[in-house]
């Protein structure tokens, strides 16, 4: 009598998880160490604090105007990893969501989606020209006419 083992499947087996247990520590490592995200509003803003509720609320155009009465003018880099990491991190909502409730307002006419822009350096100009603006940026440096705000 001749037992032979197959242990082919086990290997199978054993690589896979290996390769599954890679990638999930690659992602882990990745998120630790992408770039940090930086709310910006126009420096003439008394402004210092926002809520995490304030904010989804101003993003998902349902908070039109700061505090002091300001129009609101929400600023969004176009299609970008910045944008994605933003949506989950800071307004814990995927970004498909955030476009969907601007896509509503649009299409029912309640409402417009915010205005898109292409670059950090272009954001930049505009919140510094525009009183009630806000936005979000990879990097801070010392800007003219910005500040950031931090949520709580």
């Amino acid at each position: 009598m001749h037992f032979s083992l197959n242990l082919r499947p086990q290997v199978r087996l054993w690589k896979e998880t290996l390769r599954c247990m890679a990638v999930g520590l690659i992602f882990t490592l990745s998120g630790q160490f992408s770039h940090s995200i930086e709310l910006v509003v126009n420096d003439e803003l008394p402004q210092q604090v926002i809520s995490r509720q304030e904010l989804l609320a101003i993003y998902t155009m349902r908070q039109r105007h700061w505090p002091d009465g300001t129009p609101i003018t929400v600023f969004m880099l176009d299609n970008s990893e910045l944008l994605k990491q933003f949506c989950k991190k800071r307004l814990k909502i995927f970004p498909h969501q955030l476009r969907t409730r601007w896509d509503r307002l649009v299409y029912s006419g309640t409402g417009n989606a915010p205005s898109e822009v292409f670059s950090e350096d272009e954001l930049i100009r505009k919140i510094a020209n525009n009183r009630g603006a806000i936005g979000f940026i990879s990097r801070i440096e010392d800007y003219d006419h910005i500040k950031t705000i931090s949520v709580r």
